[in-house]
């Protein structure tokens, strides 16, 4: 019952369920998370809740910025492999 009222508040208020699965950054991706100062944390919010713009590409929309990731799934390890990352849009 529990995951029906769920399912219907996001209906209703245009929420999507969030992603599941293990997530690995490449080395690339740690490279930039240094250069835009971005961290882990914010990159699975980005995975987890982001709007897929089209396949392999997600982004978040936050207040003044937005975080994109591009990703991929590794199947020989059965994880995410998110390839790059950026931040854009500061004011």
């Amino acid at each position: 019952m529990k995951e029906f009222a769920k399912d219907i508040l996001r209906q209703l208020f245009g929420l999507s369920k969030a992603r599941d699965g293990k997530i690995v950054f490449s080395r690339l991706t740690v490279s930039r998370m240094n250069e835009y100062g971005l961290t882990g944390k914010t990159l699975l919010d980005v995975f987890r809740f982001g709007k897929e713009e089209k396949p392999g590409m997600i982004v978040q929309k936050y207040y003044e910025y937005s975080v994109g990731i591009y990703y991929k799934y590794d199947h020989a390890e059965g994880k995410y492999v998110i390839t790059t990352c950026w931040k854009g849009g500061d004011k």
